[in-house]
């Protein structure tokens, strides 16, 4: 094993993980997750929240970790059996109520993702090192009445940028889909869609399976409309938007096939002839993933939130969990924290597999964006 090997077997990336909204589960999950010893093999987890919310989750788990509150990342111990957790004191037991959307909880809430956002940046310019977030869940209820205006869970870490184009991806085991526009209003979903943004979401996705394991994976990208728009006579997308955009990723080289009906596009995951789908909006694929979560009556717990959600285009790696705040279970310490492991674990991945390409001569990522494919085609590596 020659020295840059070395080094990126050595390295652990630290990934920030930030509580959600108090009045929810998000503390509770993160704490679960926190208790697990392979979250320390992967990475150093540090939270950035509110100690008041954190020790209340320890009482009535109950949970013997014990918290180390740190000002700086650098200060972290990454060990198990202790969370790190840089504490912005922006909100007590009193100022909140568990289970309901509430501009208190909504502006702490936006405030952890501001800070991690901030020391993500920091980390990219200072340190030249990739940065990973996973966001707890929020509520973009409680992100209005603090005065977001923006129509996804994400929009602190948008709000004063020009990032106002990002892809959601959603992972679940083999399943892999991402979504060319974001939470919106069905009827601008028309207007956004585009072929450019079609073929980016193609690129950027296509990178991110490679980084997972999956080489030059084979993509099926879903129509817009019913029987994908039966030539016209249901809707022009297709014609106009959708198929263009196949034409040119095939010229990239990249493995597409389409426009497939939406209705099988998590068949033929599962099936294996597809590596990765691209949905055309958020209910084409998130829809169809959450159809396999179940509930278990004995338990009286929700079982198969058990993948995540990336956020892609942005200048960090961002993942988050597949459900909300689950307000009706907040405070009960029944929620699952499947899901919360998977984000963390997917984003430390990807943070290792950036660190991996930098050490075998690439430049460091400025966003989880393709290397292989930067300028939107396919690049000869020599591998």
């Amino acid at each position: 094993m020659d020295q840059e090997s070395r080094a990126s077997e050595r390295w652990k990336p630290r990934v920030y993980i930030t509580m959600g909204d108090p009045a929810g589960i998000g503390a509770e999950i993160i704490v679960r997750t926190l208790s697990k010893d392979e979250i320390y093999a992967l990475c150093t987890p540090i939270l950035i929240g509110s100690f008041p919310v954190v020790k209340d989750v320890l009482h009535f788990l109950p949970s013997q970790l014990s918290i180390h509150r740190i000002e700086h990342p650098n200060q972290a111990i990454g060990e198990l059996g202790t969370i790190d957790l840089i504490d912005l004191g922006n909100i007590r037991l009193s100022d909140f109520e568990y289970g309901k959307p509430q501009s208190a909880s909504g502006k702490a809430a936006s405030e952890y993702m501001i800070t991690a956002r901030s020391i993500a940046q920091d980390q990219l310019n200072q340190e030249h090192l990739p940065a990973a977030i996973v966001n707890g869940p929020v509520n973009t209820a409680a992100l209005w009445m603090a005065g977001y205006s923006g129509k996804n869970e994400i929009e602190p870490f948008l709000s004063g940028s020009t990032l106002q184009f990002h892809i959601p991806m959603v992972l679940q085991g083999d399943l892999r889909i991402a979504h060319v526009t974001g939470t919106m209003d069905l009827h601008r979903i028309f207007e956004e869609l585009s072929t450019e943004k079609i073929l980016t979401t193609i690129s950027q996705a296509a990178f991110i399976a490679e980084q997972l394991g999956v080489q030059d994976p084979r993509i099926g990208v879903c129509s817009l409309n019913p029987y994908a728009g039966e030539n016209g006579i249901l809707g022009r997308e297709e014609e106009e938007k959708i198929i263009p955009a196949l034409r040119l990723a095939k010229a990239k080289g990249f493995r597409v096939e389409g426009p497939i009906t939406p209705d099988m596009i998590v068949p033929y995951l599962k099936a294996g002839r597809f590596d990765l789908g691209i949905a055309m909006y958020h209910d084409q694929g998130f829809t169809a993933l959450r159809s396999r979560i179940e509930y278990q009556r004995r338990s009286n717990r929700w079982q198969g939130f058990h993948g995540c959600c990336l956020y892609l285009g942005l200048p960090f790696i961002l993942a988050s969990v597949l459900h909300g705040t689950a307000y009706d279970r907040a405070g009960e310490g029944k929620a699952s924290e499947d899901s919360m492991i998977e984000a963390v674990r997917t984003a430390a991945t990807l943070a290792r597999a950036n660190f991996t390409s930098y050490h075998n001569g690439n430049n460091v990522p400025t966003s989880v964006r393709d290397i292989k494919y930067r300028n939107g085609g396919r690049h000869e590596t020599g591998n």
